[in-house]
């Protein structure tokens, strides 16, 4: 039996620092990602979270994202890749759109397979150099392309993230809403999400340092736009800053809400729904 000796020094470690300018992407599994980015790697799979989306419930999903941001950050976030099942067939009907909605709005590198953007459902294995001519999927390029418009605006990338309180209403057991908030500058978007087969409501509570400086009888008003549905609505600034905001979402869908404060607006290419995202197939 031959034995080999162990090397001297890291192996991914010293290859990594040898091409400094190359992007190290691992496909690991086995709860192995934090190591290896010890080890240099810029990023690492998280399989995890794509586990939870399929097989967990919405509290797991949540619990997943309490991690801390320097490691989420550096995170491979899927819904399909060329090892898993296309994700259209996976995550059937809304599901689909809530779960690539989560993993088009939370921090790390946001991963979006070739094929997926059309709405494709047969899995090509590596090996092959063909595939079956497929119908692009409208409803599915629809999807994406306002979903990618409206993540194409700066905050989703540059901005500050953190996930949010939420407050049951009765008729939300085990408090299936997440909720987090993006902010940069003056821009706020506060997203909140129902992974479950039933209608989510809560209250979502708004982050410390708004409530700390909001004066509770404040008269200056706010705008909410909703990016998903097309609505607005005006609330009182100290009162959704102390009270939060009320949230009704149907079964396997999501809101955007922009919050609108002076001058500031949306840009032109996310209120349009246009599709000029740069962060596209990998």
């Amino acid at each position: 039996m031959i034995e080999w000796e162990s090397p001297d020094k890291e192996f991914w470690s010293e290859a990594i620092a040898s091409f400094p300018d190359l992007i190290w992407i691992a496909e690991v599994y086995w709860d192995r990602e934090w190591e290896l980015q010890q080890l240099g790697f810029q990023y690492t799979y998280d399989r995890r979270l794509y586990e939870r989306l399929r097989f967990a419930s919405p509290q797991d999903v949540t619990l997943h994202l309490h991690a801390d941001m320097d490691y989420q950050c550096r995170l491979v976030r899927f819904v399909e890749n060329h090892d898993e099942e296309r994700a259209i067939a996976v995550f059937r009907g809304k599901k689909h759109e809530v779960v690539s909605l989560v993993m088009a709005t939370i921090p790390g590198l946001r991963l979006y397979h070739q094929g997926q953007l059309e709405g494709r459902r047969f899995r090509i294995p590596v090996q092959l150099a063909r595939a079956p001519l497929e119908i692009p999927d409208r409803a599915v390029q629809q999807w994406y392309e306002r979903l990618l418009a409206i993540t194409h605006e700066e905050m989703f990338h540059l901005g500050l993230w953190r996930l949010l309180t939420v407050h049951s209403t009765g008729d939300s057991p085990g408090n299936p809403l997440m909720a987090y908030e993006w902010k940069l500058a003056a821009k706020r978007a506060v997203v909140a999400v129902n992974l479950s087969v039933l209608p989510a409501g809560g209250t979502v509570l708004l982050d410390d340092e708004v409530r700390t400086h909001a004066h509770p009888t404040s008269t200056d008003s706010i705008t909410v736009k909703e990016l998903l549905t097309n609505t607005e609505s005006t609330w009182n600034q100290g009162a959704l800053s102390q009270q939060g905001l009320p949230v009704q979402v149907p079964p396997h869908q999501g809101r955007i809400f922009w919050m609108v404060q002076e001058a500031e607006n949306l840009s032109s290419e996310a209120r349009q729904g246009a599709s000029q995202k740069k962060e596209l197939p990998g």
